[in-house]
């Protein structure tokens, strides 16, 4: 009975034109634009000051054009760098489409509409923007990575992919539940709730969410406040024209490397201060081997699974610098709130006197790759160069170095503040002739070779083997087990076991190696301890034969 009564003051509503789609995103706009709500009074005056500046004639501020957002970007000394050039349209375009969430936009894109996608494209200030208790379900971490995905996806290749629906049904249940790195996740996760079922997918359950979070008040006792299931018939009317799914959608591989570009590019300068400190450097490798991962490997569009699995998994810290960006340049300051880890220009790595600068294995691209997963574990800007090694490079007979130069360390290499060594080895495939670079990640030198250890902090990477060329990936260790050994007389260096799991394993005087990936075929193995690191499962089974030529080891 208390539906009953709940549906007709909803159809009231909708009915008086006050929970029509342009009614709801109006109301979502008043609290965007109310000052020290979702933004301080001091951030709207900078955002409104910002676009009456780079608008045309009055001081009126007209639809918010890309020119006009560009233009934002342009004034001061503080300008992004050269790689903006081809991703400010990018996220131009991912504002406007989530400028009216949960709907699709349908026209120019207003001051207003321009704040509510920007709110909803910051993590910190999207959680204000819905309304969660117990009559409601929580929006989730995951929710918002989703978010960020639908406002880049502008191709359907999903369309061509095959689906299954029950899949998909289980992995949104266990999404809804994700409120890792959210203010109030423990709280939240109270009321976490499934949002793909028999009405609809995650994007009807948005237009759920919104309208139980922006419908109007009401004091009529004795009725309970509204739930929201009781907004379902509404829910499906206003969703119901929308026949895309987001199982369809997918982000053009094209535009996910011009982004990824610039988003390694910003976390190395994210405030260059002059045409002539722009360094010539190739980002170029290192936005493909990304975009790859995120890919799976296939040519066409990435799709919401995919994209999830590698923002979570291989590159977590990935879009930290276009948060940064967007709070920095359109905010006025770096957007504490956030919790983003500092995006202060690197320092030039340490390097060996002797080392060339072409030579280098760690390279500003390299160093933003390793970032975007270790920004949380390491400072990856204060990263020394310990040892160095050249082996089949140019001269007529290759150096020979045992196992022993790459895995002894020196105590006075470490402090009691030690937060690592990264290893890194570089050289060529000999089945396809392209160059790979990989490396073993290992918090506690000493101790992970025994045992790889626990860290004492969760969002901290523990010991792992990482691809970073032609594909990135990471193979995490499992704890307990150990990272590597050594045999052959010093002459062979095995990482992980190369029959379950991946493997690593470098001989012949560090001159060859070969990696071997054998995914997992249940969870058990791990249990019976014959894996050491996690295989991707989507990879499936391979290996090859690399020709080393240059070895690094880095402490930090």
């Amino acid at each position: 009975m208390e539906y009953n009564y709940e549906h007709e003051r909803i159809e009231g509503w909708f009915s008086e034109g006050v929970m029509t789609r342009d009614a709801v995103l109006q109301a979502m706009g008043n609290t965007v634009l109310t000052p020290n709500h979702i933004f301080t009074e001091q951030e709207l005056s900078v955002l409104e000051n910002k676009f009456k500046s780079t608008a045309h004639g009055d001081v009126e501020i007209e639809p918010i054009t890309e020119e006009m957002f560009l233009g934002a970007f342009s004034k001061g000394n503080a300008k992004p760098p050269p790689s903006f050039a081809g991703a400010g349209y990018i996220i131009y375009r991912s504002i406007y489409h989530i400028s009216a969430f949960p709907f699709a936009p349908t026209g120019p894109m207003d001051f207003e509409a321009f704040v509510r996608g920007l709110a909803w494209l910051l993590p910190s200030r999207a959680e204000d923007l819905s309304s969660t208790s117990n009559y409601s379900r929580a929006r989730s971490a995951a929710d918002q990575r989703r978010l960020l995905f639908q406002s880049l996806a502008t191709s359907l290749d999903g369309k061509n992919t095959p689906f299954d629906a029950q899949t998909a049904r289980e992995a949104a249940c266990r999404r809804a539940r994700d409120f890792s790195g959210m203010r109030a996740g423990g709280i939240l996760g109270e009321f976490a709730a499934t949002n793909f079922d028999d009405d609809g997918d995650e994007m009807f359950h948005d237009v759920l969410d919104i309208l139980y979070s922006y419908h109007p008040l009401v004091d009529t006792p004795p009725h309970a406040p509204f739930h929201r299931d009781a907004f379902r018939p509404l829910a499906k009317r206003l969703h119901k024209d929308r026949d895309v799914k987001l199982h369809h959608l997918s982000i053009p591989q094209q535009d996910m490397e011009s982004l990824v570009e610039f988003l390694l590019e910003y976390r190395w300068a994210p405030a260059d201060q002059s045409p002539a400190a722009a360094v010539a450097v190739d980002w170029k490798s290192s936005s493909t081997s990304i975009t790859k991962s995120f890919a799976q490997g296939k040519d066409s569009g990435i799709t919401w699974p995919e994209f999830d699995h590698a923002y979570t998994s291989i590159t977590p810290y990935l879009f930290q610098p276009l948060l940064s960006l967007l709070s920095t340049h359109l905010l006025g300051h770096t957007d504490d709130r956030n919790s983003q880890a500092s995006l202060a220009p690197f320092s030039s790595p340490s390097r060996l006197p002797e080392e060339e600068e072409g030579r280098i294995l760690l390279t500003p691209p390299v160093l933003s790759q390793l970032a975007a997963i270790f920004v949380e574990t390491i400072s990856v800007e204060d990263m020394k160069l310990l040892k160095s090694f050249k082996l089949h490079g140019s001269t007529t007979t290759p150096n020979h170095h045992s196992v022993a130069d790459v895995t002894s360390f020196r105590p006075s290499d470490f402090d009691d503040n030690t937060e690592g060594a990264m290893i890194l080895f570089s050289g060529t495939n000999t089945s396809t002739s392209s160059p790979v670079l990989f490396a073993c990640y290992t918090s506690k030198p000493w101790g992970d070779a025994i045992g790889i250890e626990e860290r004492d902090e969760e969002r901290w990477e523990h010991c792992s083997l990482l691809q970073l060329s032609p594909i990135q990936d990471v193979f995490r260790g499992i704890v307990g087990q150990p990272a590597w050994k050594i045999s052959g007389d010093d002459d062979e260096l095995q990482f992980g076991n190369p029959e379950k799991g991946v493997g690593l394993k470098i001989t012949g005087g560090l001159r060859h190696a070969w990696l071997t990936h054998v995914p997992q075929e249940s969870a058990q193995q791990e249990q019976q301890q014959e894996v050491v690191f996690k295989a991707s499962d989507w990879r499936g089974r391979f290996s090859i034969h690399v020709k080393i030529e240059s070895i690094e080891v880095w402490g930090n």
